[in-house]
């Protein structure tokens, strides 16, 4: 899956999205970071990694970037929003939502680099001009349908 260009991570179910470019839901639920902020085998986790620094016990991204991909993951991160910026606002996130907020920060900016104006506002728009054509079609189909069962009843 790394081969293949970000653009189709924007087409992924929620919970593909969340399996494809973070740690594990259930590592990320509990929380744990082993004893040395790493993700539990001994090396830093994957946005440490990516910055080249060590990785703290209380590193904030440790529970969201595993060691084996999470480097090539949290470089659209970082270069789109800056590891600073991300790492401040997850402080004020809640515990509870980090992950939540992780995985939208991951979508946004995959969509940034994909699309660096509108970023996921185009994909919204694009998903409610095709709401709006299916609504279209239904209405058509539903006067058709209406029409028949009137001829023949």
């Amino acid at each position: 899956m790394c081969s293949q260009s970000p653009h189709f991570l924007l087409h992924l179910p929620l919970t593909s999205f969340v399996q494809h470019f973070l740690v594990h839901p259930s590592t990320m639920a509990s929380g744990s970071t082993g004893s040395s902020g790493t993700t539990g085998t001994g090396s830093p986790c994957g946005a440490c990694k990516f910055l080249r620094r060590k990785c703290a016990s209380d590193c904030i991204f440790a529970p969201y970037f595993c060691s084996e991909q999470g480097p090539a993951r949290f470089a659209a991160i970082h270069k789109v929003f800056g590891a600073s910026n991300v790492s401040k606002l997850l402080l004020h996130v809640p515990v509870h939502d980090r992950c939540e907020a992780v995985v939208t920060i991951a979508y946004e900016a995959q969509a940034r680099i994909r699309d660096p104006v509108y970023g996921c506002v185009a994909h919204i728009f694009a998903l409610q001009q095709q709401v709006f054509v299916l609504v279209l079609v239904l209405a058509k189909y539903k006067t058709l349908f209406s029409r028949n069962c009137f001829l023949i009843g």
